[in-house]
């Protein structure tokens, strides 16, 4: 592998290095990552390993062309904004809340990880596809996880690797994919999701529509990418919340005002979410902290010049979003978890947990109301000890996860106002 990864100089704050034999360069600063996401298309292209492009396919959003970008982006933004997430909201606030009482009815110590990975999941294929049979979505999880295994493997098909497995288990979800497009395309069956939403289009005119593949590759894309980081992220904010004892406390006293306004058993709307600012700033400071996006790649498009540097046509240019979040001229005390901080506006450029112009991650939204719903049920509804305080982290997973995923056991607070 001593042609693969070569070691790396660095420059101040910066860093070079060869990665597959391509060049990198590390962006640490606000001013360069401000120079690379406002010039997307016209100096600097998204960045994508081969693994990656393969795995999620060449229709991909995270891989497509300019050309193509604009209107499949464009196609797929409905259903992501705050209006159409209403529904959504209420749906995965009742499939929450219906989770969380069996756990704590049965007393048992649970992952949060897992817990995450598993309800992220199964509420992506209901908003996507209307999918709820538990055995299809067993299967759709297993071809899901060994692709997203395959996203930074080395690509080649040599039979046992991660490779191999997520292009074959790739094969056979595209499979799922095309019979479920016949089938609501024979007329046998029709729902209000965005597979519907997307198929209903065909008379439009081209540009005005998705064809099967692109589709296909891009409800695959959704369904890893609004699975694993949303998971992370609310992973890390159990953990950070636990050890922030202060801060939990105030949220939960947010989240219980709201609880006590609704009539009991109600669920969540967007109007409640609009409520939780404090909600909001933990959300926040979750991903600051947490930064389950490392970097933001791009490739330089021409030879071109950052702050005092000389990039070069074809060189990988990585904003590097974790260095950004956690420099102290940016962030006081940038190690401790305080979402008061976001009581303040924050410098431009400086929070990009979701990167920032026409590449900003199409699922911004959703994470966040997902976010919030999670810790309105948890927080309001009970308390928590973790059960394994070890922070060691995945060794071979692509987003910052802790090896134990946080497992913990839940104890209903009874509230008697």
């Amino acid at each position: 592998m001593n042609d693969i990864i070569y070691p790396g100089r660095r420059y101040g704050k910066w860093f070079k290095t060869r990665l597959f034999g391509k060049v990198h360069v590390f962006i640490p600063s606000v001013t360069g990552a401000k120079t690379v996401l406002t010039n997307e298309f016209q100096l600097f292209n998204k960045g994508y390993v081969k693994s990656m492009a393969d795995a999620v396919g060449k229709n991909s959003l995270l891989c497509v062309p300019v050309e193509s970008h604009k209107r499949i982006r464009r196609l797929l933004s409905g259903p992501f904004s705050m209006d159409s997430l209403s529904e959504f909201v209420q749906k995965f606030d009742k499939m929450l809340s219906a989770r969380f009482k069996k756990l704590a009815d049965d007393g048992k110590s649970f992952v949060v990880l897992d817990f995450n990975m598993k309800i992220a999941f199964d509420a992506m294929c209901d908003m996507l596809m209307s999918i709820t049979d538990e055995s299809l979505l067993k299967k759709i999880n297993k071809d899901c996880t060994a692709i997203s295994n395959a996203m930074l493997s080395f690509p080649v098909m040599i039979p046992g690797t991660r490779y191999y497995k997520g292009i074959k288990a790739r094969e056979s979800l595209m499979k799922v994919f095309e019979e479920l497009i016949t089938s609501r395309r024979s007329g046998k069956e029709t729902r209000e999701d965005f597979l519907q939403s997307m198929l209903d289009r065909d008379s439009f005119p081209d540009d005005e529509k998705l064809d099967d593949s692109e589709i296909m590759d891009n409800m695959l894309t959704l369904i890893i990418a609004g699975q694993t980081t949303t998971a992370a992220a609310i992973m890390w904010s159990v953990k950070f919340l636990d050890d922030n004892k202060d801060v939990q406390n105030k949220l939960r006293e947010e989240q219980l005002s709201i609880r006590r306004n609704k009539p009991t058993g109600a669920l969540l709307c967007l109007e409640d979410l609009n409520k939780m600012s404090y909600g909001l700033m933990v959300v926040k400071e979750t991903l600051r902290m947490s930064n389950v996006l490392l970097w933001f790649p791009r490739v330089a498009l021409d030879d071109c010049k950052i702050e005092d540097f000389e990039i070069k046509k074809g060189w990988h240019v990585d904003i590097d979003a974790t260095h950004i979040h956690y420099d102290p001229e940016l962030y006081k005390d940038p190690l401790q978890f305080n979402p008061s901080r976001f009581d303040e506006p924050q410098k431009a450029y400086s929070y990009i947990p979701f990167g920032l112009g026409p590449r900003t991650c199409l699922g911004i939204n959703m994470a966040k109301v997902t976010m919030l719903v999670f810790l309105h049920r948890l927080t309001s509804g009970y308390k928590w000890t973790v059960d394994d305080q070890d922070l060691s982290l995945e060794k071979q997973s692509h987003i910052p996860r802790l090896k134990s995923g946080v497992p913990i056991t839940l104890t209903v607070i009874k509230d008697d106002s």
